[in-house]
């Protein structure tokens, strides 16, 4: 939650500008941010199933009534 869905970069500004240079590349850097973005997927899942069975119990307590 929170993250960009897209994101494109160009670090040639930078270089120009500040004389800085990336030291990884693209195929590194995706290496790294996808076991972030999976583990909040996954928190993200749990959530949502953990409302979906309270709701579920709720609605089964209101029929058994």
């Amino acid at each position: 939650m929170g993250d960009v869905e897209t994101l494109y970069a160009d670090p040639s500004l930078a270089l120009r500008e500040l004389n800085w240079k990336a030291e990884r590349g693209l195929e590194e850097m995706c290496k790294y941010s996808m076991p972030s973005s999976l583990h909040t997927l996954s928190a993200t899942f749990t959530v949502v199933e953990s409302r979906v069975l309270g709701i579920l119990n709720l609605f089964h307590s209101l029929i058994n009534k």
